[in-house]
């Protein structure tokens, strides 16, 4: 893929091993499992038992009420369907989590108490501005801004755009995920422009608009089917010769 253009970089990032066998017990139809044949990377939400000392027998000889004493509780904030997406927005009292498709796939994530390292792929975006000219990034697949808030925290002169094909999903991040926050200017500057639109649409001009783009485009768990075609990438990169970066997450 880098034979396509001598400045274009594609990087590939996995999501942690350590958080394979984490899952979610809830009202979903199924558990969420880290299923590695998926092609959406999954944050781990465990809200189940926590790591423990005791062997595997212990733990299943454990009582059903110590195992109730050790979850973490969680609840759903909102839920609603788009023309895009099962939209589900999960508190905890350390986070919160926007799931979204049927595969109830985390597609963001807020830490409770200023902390905005994720632990997962999210934290990858945040190496991008010091390799890349001064100049606006892009973000094709905002979602709840989880990269947006962590790039401006690090990089507070950043301006950010984001494109988000699902305007509900960017009320419910406004309403729930602090996303309206991120679009006002920070003590240096920086902000985030959020943008509700098919950033892929050939209506789309972008040639030498940005200095860098993030792609992190997935539907049903899985990066979009346009993405995986070797000539739509031929014309992604002909669209953005000028761009110096491109962040492509490929899973």
């Amino acid at each position: 893929m880098a034979a396509l253009c001598s400045h274009l970089t594609i990087s590939s990032l996995h999501s942690l091993s350590r958080y394979e066998n984490c899952f979610l017990s809830s009202q979903f139809s199924k558990p969420l499992f880290l299923n590695q044949s998926q092609n959406k990377p999954r944050f781990s939400i465990s809200f189940c038992l926590k790591q423990s000392n005791h062997d595997e027998r212990q733990i299943q000889q454990d009582s059903a009420k110590e195992e109730e004493e050790e979850e973490e509780e969680y609840w759903v904030v909102t839920a609603v369907r788009s023309r895009y997406n099962e939209i589900v927005i999960v508190d905890t009292a350390s986070s919160r989590y926007l799931l979204l498709d049927s595969t109830k796939n985390v597609h963001s994530v807020i830490n409770k108490g200023g902390q905005n390292w994720t632990g997962s792929y999210w934290d990858e975006f945040a190496s991008l501005p010091p390799i890349i000219p001064n100049g606006p990034v892009a973000i094709y697949g905002l979602g709840g801004g989880t990269a947006a808030r962590l790039m401006l925290e690090l990089w507070p002169t950043m301006q950010l755009e984001g494109w988000e094909i699902d305007e509900i999903l960017i009320e419910k991040a406004r309403d729930y995920l602090g996303l309206s926050e991120l679009e006002k200017p920070t003590s240096k500057g920086g902000r985030l422009c959020v943008h509700v639109d098919d950033a892929l649409s050939p209506s789309q001009d972008v040639s030498g608009r940005y200095a860098g783009i993030i792609v992190d485009l997935f539907a049903d768990g899985k990066v979009l089917d346009q993405l995986q075609e070797v000539l739509y990438m031929v014309m992604i990169v002909s669209i953005i010769s000028h761009i110096s970066t491109l962040y492509l997450l490929m899973y």
